[in-house]
């Protein structure tokens, strides 16, 4: 929190270059945080710490000279939209801190251009049940995938070992898979029943639904208080 006042008593003391040395420094740390939770695929885990991160995030960005906010912002840029998750939350902490710096204008330019396009993809149709999944290569993640992929199954009676229902569980769980599973525990393999939800079809709504309601406020609140804060200086 003390980091963008620290950098500017040093760079006013005539030490750029410590202050350039911090910031990377923690930049760094940053950059090792969102790597590592953009790429854990539950929602439930990843988010909450995506949003963590959106304050450091601003200060971040209003320590930062202008090399390194270029480089800051530019990687921000090649990470999956799942940086909204920590993206929108600092645009809003900066907003309602009245925060300035020319970084959180090309955060939310960025923002703005992800939001237009999730918005402009089109719906998942009704009868389509396809999950793109991809498993290790062996024979158990094969059948699944090809459960998965397929366009009408929702349901499949799997006998199988423990071992296999083991392995089966757990793809399934540390994908985040919208697919319920139970095992039958009759007969010898018992039987793993994996039924695909309607969850498929609400998250992208979801996802719709939050991008329709971000790219309002960035639109509206954001380039609004901004335009004002810009006329009062």
């Amino acid at each position: 929190s003390r980091l963008p006042e620290l950098c500017g008593a040093l760079r006013g003391v005539g030490r750029p270059e410590a202050a350039r040395l911090l910031a990377a420094g923690a930049w760094r740390w940053m950059s090792s945080q969102l790597q590592g939770w953009t790429t854990t695929v539950r929602n439930e885990v990843r988010k909450p710490q995506l949003e963590m991160l959106s304050s450091p995030l601003v200060r971040q960005l209003e320590a930062a000279d202008d090399k390194l906010r270029d480089e800051i912002t530019g990687a921000l840029r090649e990470y999956e939209d799942n940086i909204l998750e920590c993206l929108m939350p600092a645009l809003r902490l900066a907003d309602a801190r009245r925060a300035t710096g020319g970084g959180l204008d090309i955060v939310a330019q960025d923002c703005a251009q992800r939001l237009r396009t999730i918005i402009a993809r089109p719906l998942r149709d009704e009868d389509d049940w396809s999950i793109e999944w991809t498993g290790c290569g062996c024979g158990i993640c094969d059948t699944l995938g090809t459960f998965l992929s397929s366009r009408s199954r929702r349901t499949f009676t799997w006998p199988l070992a423990k071992d296999g229902r083991r392995h089966v569980h757990t793809k399934i769980d540390l994908a985040g898979l919208p697919v319920r599973h139970h095992t039958r525990r009759q007969g010898r393999p018992y039987t793993l029943e994996l039924t695909k939800t309607n969850e498929l079809f609400t998250r992208a709504t979801n996802a719709r639904n939050r991008a329709e309601t971000d790219l309002e406020w960035l639109t509206s609140t954001w380039v609004t208080h901004r335009r004002e804060r810009k006329a009062a200086k």
